[in-house]
């Protein structure tokens, strides 16, 4: 397939709500964040426990294992200053 035939997505994507969305759904330094307006509303705790559970789940490999090198990044969360995050 040619360059110019390729299929462009538009805006961005925002790590936290997991969704594609429009560039006005995204503030000047949203952009660069990966933040939506509406995920950059919620709280810098809310915003600090999507990243550690997403964090975690980068620990998993696919097949749900975690390899023997990131058990101790999962004991750090397991000690985390957040409960929602140590449940």
């Amino acid at each position: 397939m040619s360059h110019k035939h390729q299929k462009r997505r538009r805006g961005h994507f925002c790590w936290s709500c997991q969704r594609l969305r429009a560039n006005e759904k995204f503030s000047g330094r949203g952009h660069a964040r990966h933040l939506c307006k509406d995920c950059s509303r919620l709280g810098k705790e809310e915003i600090n426990y999507r990243q550690a559970t997403r964090n975690m789940d980068r620990l998993l490999t696919w097949d749900g294992r975690i390899r023997r090198g990131r058990l101790q990044q999962l004991e750090e969360y397991l000690k985390h200053e957040n409960e929602r995050v140590r449940a």
